[in-house]
């Protein structure tokens, strides 16, 4: 027997079967998505979301769908934590940049001496030929 369905779950699956509904998508291909997200078989979902149907009239369903939907207070907090990686993202852009920077410098200058070095005994270098 299938657990018991949240609420959370409950209008995960409204607010869904909801845009299903209005955008006309594959009710088959929705109910696996959902399950999928639900971590819950096509056929429970189904299941459930026909009991759910059966036990509400329209206005209740009305309502419930109308909850379903994110409120502000849900949003400001994601967009807040979004906010909040974003900036962390950011700092973390910056130290690789100042990183990057301080190895390229690094590179050059080891660059430069071997150039010097190259340059300076150039008169000694002498090629080898293996025979």
């Amino acid at each position: 027997m299938a657990s018991q369905w949240t609420s959370l779950e409950e209008q995960f699956l409204i607010y869904w079967m909801n845009q299903g509904r209005m955008y006309q998508w594959d009710s088959m291909l929705l109910l696996d998505w959902i399950g999928k997200q639900l971590q819950r078989s096509r056929t429970d979902c189904m299941k459930h979301w026909e009991r759910l149907c059966a036990s509400f009239n329209q206005e209740e369903r009305t309502v419930l769908i109308s909850q379903a939907k994110p409120n502000d207070s849900t949003l400001r907090h994601r967009m807040q934590r979004l906010e909040e990686q974003l900036e962390k993202i950011m700092k973390e852009n910056e130290k690789l940049k100042r990183d990057m920077r301080f190895f390229e410098s690094v590179l050059l200058e080891e660059y430069q001496l071997l150039l010097h070095l190259v340059n300076k005994d150039q008169g000694k270098l002498r090629i080898h030929r293996a025979d």
